[in-house]
C-alpha cells in the first residue's frame, strides 16, 4: 500500500466532492487495517515485531487488527488530513485482514458515528486479497468470529482470540446494518473480489 496512501487521499476526496452533487448531508470516516497480529501473519522476530518494513528501510507503523482512526464527519479537511497521516504497515503473508475490519465497521455503530437515517457506504481500498473463515487456523485460532464492541478499546481493534469471519457472517451484518461496499482494488485482485 506504500504507492497507495496519496490515491487513498485522492479517492477519498474525489468521493467527497461527487458526494456533494448528490447531498450536502454527509460524512466521511477513516479506519485502517494489517491483519491479525500472531505467526505467521506476521514476524514475531523481536527486532521486526515493531516494524514489519525494516528489510526494506521504511518506518511502518506497528501491524494491527483493525484502528478506528477518525469518526463519520462532515469535516472534509479534517479527513484529508487523518489520511495525509497514514503510515503504511505490514505482514509476512499476502492476504490480509480486511474482511474482519469491515466487520468491526459494521457492528461498532456508535464509534464509527453511522447515522440511522443515513445510506450507509463503506469504501474497501486494499492491494491484496483478505482472508477467509478457517485460514485463521495457521495460527491455531478455532474460535468462530464473534464481533463485539468489547473488542473496541482507545479505538484499535486486534482480534487474535476469533476466526475471520465467513463470507456469509460479512454479508449478513453489512445487510443487518444497512451497509453498501464498493472495493477499490487493483490489477489482479479485481477479479479475487468480483
Amino acid at each position: 500500500m506504500h504507492n497507495n496512501i496519496e490515491k487513498l487521499n485522492s479517492v477519498g476526496f474525489a468521493l467527497s466532492k461527487k458526494m456533494e452533487n448528490i447531498s450536502l448531508d454527509f460524512r466521511l470516516g477513516f479506519g485502517s487495517y494489517v491483519d491479525k497480529t500472531v505467526s505467521p501473519y506476521i514476524c514475531i522476530h523481536p527486532g521486526r515485531i515493531h516494524n514489519q518494513c525494516s528489510d526494506y528501510n521504511l518506518d511502518c507503523m506497528p501491524p494491527h487488527g483493525y484502528i478506528h482512526v477518525l469518526s463519520l464527519t462532515d469535516n472534509i479537511a479534517e479527513f484529508r488530513n487523518a489520511v495525509n497521516k497514514q503510515k503504511i504497515s505490514g505482514n509476512i503473508d499476502t492476504p490480509e485482514g480486511g474482511f474482519d475490519a469491515m466487520l468491526q465497521a459494521a457492528v461498532c455503530q456508535s464509534h464509527i458515528g453511522w447515522r440511522k437515517e443515513a445510506k450507509r457506504l463503506l469504501l474497501v481500498m486494499t492491494d491484496q486479497t483478505s482472508h477467509l473463515a478457517l485460514d485463521s487456523k495457521l495460527a491455531g485460532i478455532v474460535i468462530p468470529h464473534e464481533p463485539s464492541l468489547g473488542q473496541l478499546r482507545e479505538k484499535l481493534i486486534d482480534n487474535n482470540i476469533n476466526e475471520h469471519p465467513s463470507l456469509g457472517q460479512l454479508r449478513e451484518k453489512l445487510i443487518d446494518n444497512n451497509i453498501n461496499v464498493i472495493f477499490a482494488v487493483q490489477g489482479s485482485q479485481f477479479h479475487w473480489y468480483k
